[in-house]
């Protein structure tokens, strides 16, 4: 084959490509990996989220796991969905475009934030943690699926923070009226 390759060069021909063969590299697993130094930029909101949700995680559920927010398209449907509402939520919420937010975020393209909010893909943990930098909230407030109260809707802690020193006939009277309330809807 050497000889062909020869003959063709002082024909002016271009020399055969031979068939190459792969090579793969070694596969690396956790005990041969060396031991990793902390972070100092690392975000505490990262590691408490991945470290079994940290101290604010709720007992059931609300939380992403950290098997479900791996950088792949096989997420299940249903978390792709939610994570991608969840995102279009926040992000209008915030009053931004997908192009501000992609560029508040570190650069992440319009047309990559369109396909996490349609449920398409399912970000990573990294970006997911760029995402909430630009939204300028924490990543637990992201990753927690938990529905969001519709803007201008009373926050509870604000009303409650209210009624903080009142007497006990307001008190009384605050109840019955919201008991009421809910009875009626």
């Amino acid at each position: 084959m050497e000889d062909d390759i020869d003959n063709d060069n002082k024909k002016g021909k271009k020399p055969k490509k031979r068939a190459s063969k792969s090579v793969k590299a070694p596969s690396v697993t956790p005990h041969d990996a060396p031991p990793m130094e902390p972070d100092p930029d690392a975000d505490p909101d990262l590691d408490a989220l991945l470290s079994a949700g940290g101290p604010d995680a709720p007992e059931e559920g609300g939380f992403l796991s950290a098997s479900e927010l791996v950088d792949d398209d096989q997420g299940s449907p249903e978390i792709r969905e939610r994570v991608g509402q969840r995102l279009r939520q926040l992000r209008k919420r915030a009053r931004l475009t997908q192009t501000e937010l992609g560029a508040r975020s570190g650069g992440i393209r319009a047309g990559e934030i369109s396909r996490f909010e349609n449920g398409e893909r399912l970000p990573s943990v990294e970006t997911l943690a760029k995402l909430a930098r630009g939204l300028e909230l924490p990543l637990r407030d992201l990753a927690t699926l938990d529905d969001l109260p519709e803007p201008g809707a009373p926050d509870v802690e604000e009303l409650a923070s209210k009624l903080v020193g009142q007497q006990t006939r307001t008190l009384r009277l605050a109840i019955a009226v919201i008991e009421a309330l809910l009875k009626s809807s």
